[in-house]
């Protein structure tokens, strides 16, 4: 993941635009297009979130489903946003475009490192006694 993320966040990536992805790429033109590309368009964004919320979930295995979700969403959206802003400013300020990157980059990366908020999840086990159930 980590390794995708400094891929994504890098001035090569950047620079390749004819090799970006269109999720990206053609993100503010979504809402001018029929009904049905948008949906299609939508389709591929939560399958872009469900590939990035099963890396989250391997990174971080005590999130749940949701919350991985909920965090790939974040993800996405800060890494989408850098490198639209990167791309903007590469041409007339190319150091500010490199800097764009890099804080993104080094943001995302930062906060995948610390630790969930969530404490692990304990176990429930169930067991009866004669007359009583403790679930």
């Amino acid at each position: 993941m980590i390794r995708q993320i400094r891929w994504c966040l890098s001035p090569t990536h950047r620079d390749d635009i004819d090799c970006g992805g269109p999720i990206a790429g053609f993100a503010g033109e979504i809402p001018h297009l029929s009904k049905a590309a948008q949906a299609s368009y939508d389709e591929g964004l939560e399958h872009i979130f469900n590939q990035i919320a099963q890396l989250v979930l391997e990174h971080d295995p005590t999130l749940t489903r949701e919350e991985a979700h909920g965090r790939a969403i974040s993800l996405y959206s800060h890494m989408v946003g850098s490198v639209l802003l990167s791309r903007a400013a590469s041409a007339s300020q190319p150091a500010l475009a490199d800097e764009i990157l890099k804080q993104g980059r080094s943001s995302i990366l930062a906060d995948l490192s610390q630790p969930s908020a969530n404490p692990p999840r304990a176990r429930t086990v169930k067991f009866s006694l004669p007359g009583l159930y403790l679930g």
